[in-house]
């Protein structure tokens, strides 16, 4: 529980100096998994403010790779990005693409670096340039297609690319119903985002303002992982 997270954390950062670094690790790694536990179970603003804290420390001290392995982890340096980026703390995400990003395995750091970029400059609504970012990655990189699809719907929406956003979208469409390596779950909140996006792209095209409101209704009961705040801006 938290009272166990507060004790630990006061019994590493008491003796930081004298623990090895292998320790200090660990530490932290516990810390963190009992934070994104305490997280699962109730979302809460302070609990998610020390996650990042805490990862963001592991970072500027060069602690997120262990020992006997020089490759950082995708799914830590993923979460630890969109974390700057939720908190709106671009000075470390700029930090992570111009150092840490180099711990990745070889043929992650270009597509993700360009990604980031995109990310960064799209929360910065610099749309055109964000654009720019997305379109110089090869999608090689199966772990990025998702990302890159969502944030391509996003951007031609947001630049007002209407008939590149309907093609899209049914491109993305397309793209999940053949891919036979995803999770039905997965597959339904996908097909829920591109679902929402298409009414609301066709409202925005069409003018209907009449349907806003039940479409507002709807989205609101929903529990889209991706996308659900961003959509309910754009009704």
């Amino acid at each position: 529980d938290i009272k166990f997270y507060i004790e630990a954390k006061k019994t590493l950062f008491d003796n930081i100096d004298i623990i090895p670094k292998p320790t200090k690790q660990s530490f932290i790694f516990l810390m963190t998994n009992l934070l994104s536990y305490l997280l699962r179970i109730n979302k809460d603003e302070i609990i998610e403010k020390e996650r990042y804290e805490l990862i963001k420390y592991m970072f500027e001290k060069d602690l997120y790779i262990f020992p006997g392995n020089d490759v950082l982890p995708l799914g830590l340096y993923r979460n630890a990005f969109l974390l700057s980026i939720n908190s709106g703390d671009f000075a470390f995400s700029n930090t992570m693409l111009e150092k840490h990003i180099n711990y990745l395995h070889k043929r992650l750091i270009m597509p993700y670096k360009q990604y980031g970029y995109a990310l960064i400059d799209f929360h910065k609504r610099d749309f055109e340039h964000s654009l720019e970012h997305l379109q110089k990655i090869e999608l090689h990189e199966h772990s990025l297609k998702l990302d890159y699809r969502f944030l391509t719907s996003k951007l031609y929406f947001e630049l007002g690319y209407w008939d590149s956003a309907f093609s899209f979208i049914e491109s993305f469409r397309k793209f999940l119903s053949e891919n036979i390596n995803m999770s039905t779950s997965l597959k339904e909140q996908i097909l829920g985002y591109i679902n929402y996006y298409t009414e609301v792209l066709r409202i925005r095209t069409d003018s209907k303002k009449e349907d806003i409101t039940y479409l507002k209704k709807r989205l609101e009961n929903e529990h889209l992982t991706e996308g659900h705040s961003w959509l309910m801006e754009k009704i």
